[in-house]
């Protein structure tokens, strides 16, 4: 029986990251914009986080349903993996449905907000990759050109 799948370092990095990510939009919105933009920006990336977390934690179960089961009747879980995203997808447009006609929100804010996940991955990945980089010039032997 294969273990489970567990978060890596860079997953935990990323979702530290969210939440710098959010915050940061929101105090800038609130510096340079108006309340409803920066309303946006907060419901936005709240949208965002949580939509990546449930992602998340469905993958991560339907991997370990299938690691433990060996891949048997993967067929039948891949569709309820499919259905559940589907929920998910139909939930996100019914709470940003409601920030944008009961809230009030600004729709640009809340574009803006719905991008945190990316702008954190992105973020993560890149600093990862260049405090990696100056660790390595550091050694006696360093090199910029690298092979394996």
């Amino acid at each position: 029986m294969a273990s489970p799948v567990r978060k890596t370092i860079l997953q935990k990095k990323i979702e530290s990251a969210n939440w710098v990510v959010v915050v940061l939009f929101v105090v800038v919105g609130r510096m340079f914009c108006t309340d409803d933009v920066a309303l946006g920006l907060l419901v936005g990336g709240l949208v965002s986080v949580a939509n990546y977390y449930l992602l998340a934690r469905n993958m991560r179960g339907f991997v370990n349903s299938v690691m433990r089961d060996e891949g048997s009747s993967a067929g039948r879980r891949s569709a309820g993996i499919a259905a559940k995203n589907l929920l998910r997808l139909a939930g996100t447009g019914v709470v940003l449905y409601c920030a944008i006609v009961h809230l009030e929100v600004h729709v640009v804010g809340l574009l803006i907000g719905l991008t945190v996940v990316v702008v954190s991955i992105v973020a993560t990945v890149v600093l990862s990759n260049m405090i990696q980089f100056l660790g390595r010039l550091r050694r006696k032997d360093a090199s910029i050109i690298t092979t394996r």
